[in-house]
């Protein structure tokens, strides 16, 4: 094949393939600026309190500062170069997850259970998008919708973004005791939402049912 990667090379030798998933995973990696990875925790905290100082600004009629604002624009640029290459990497890792869960299914097709995995669970949990993904979405879609939306409507935006990703474990149905289903990702994503409300990504004051992003993430 002289227009595309020469499959049958690596058929004949997975390990190559194994050492280019690697070397791809570092190149993302090695994308992201070091400074803004080393820093990103401590400029969220300035962007939060530069967002909280215009807001109290605004709300007292006073006028901001354009030092204030355009230092606002540049942490909020910052960050979201970070959050690009983790999404980049998230990706890469719900590829490969979806890749091993195939590959699994075709060992177990062709060799008895227990020549597979040995010293290993039977049982596994299944795959599932990782948090960090489920909070990129949310925040996505939340900008998606206009900053601010009910459950559903945000679950909805979410699985359009996700439906060709959807791991096996995303997939599990769950029953409760007045007969409704849920999916897995649902649940996973509810708990995703209440742990930003605690880190000031999502707004806490919002009306029951409705999700909201802070200013500064908006």
């Amino acid at each position: 094949m002289s227009d595309g990667p020469d499959v049958g090379k690596y058929a004949k030798n997975p390990g190559l393939l194994i050492d280019l998933c690697l070397r791809v995973a570092e190149l993302l990696d090695n994308e992201m600026p070091e400074s803004i990875s080393n820093a990103a925790v401590e400029m969220d905290a300035q962007l939060r309190e530069i967002a909280r100082a215009v807001d109290r600004l605004e709300k007292a009629g006073i006028q901001v500062p354009d030092a204030f604002r355009a230092e606002k624009t540049r942490l909020a640029a910052a960050l979201g170069v970070q959050d690009q290459a983790t999404q980049d990497l998230v990706q890469l890792a719900n590829g490969l997850g979806s890749v091993m869960h195939e590959i699994r299914s075709r060992v177990e097709r062709r060799q008895p259970r227990s020549l597979i995995g040995k010293g290993q669970a039977e049982t596994k949990e299944p795959v599932r998008t990782p948090r960090a993904q489920l909070r990129l979405e949310i925040i996505n879609s939340l900008k998606n919708l206009g900053g601010r939306a009910p459950t559903k409507e945000v679950l909805l935006e979410m699985e359009k973004a996700l439906s060709q990703q959807f791991l096996p474990g995303d997939l599990v149905q769950h029953t409760a005791r007045d007969g409704t289903h849920s999916y897995s990702w649902w649940n996973s994503a509810r708990k995703e939402r209440a742990k930003m409300v605690k880190d000031g990504v999502l707004c806490s004051d919002s009306p029951p049912g409705v999700w909201e992003l802070a200013n500064h993430y908006s």
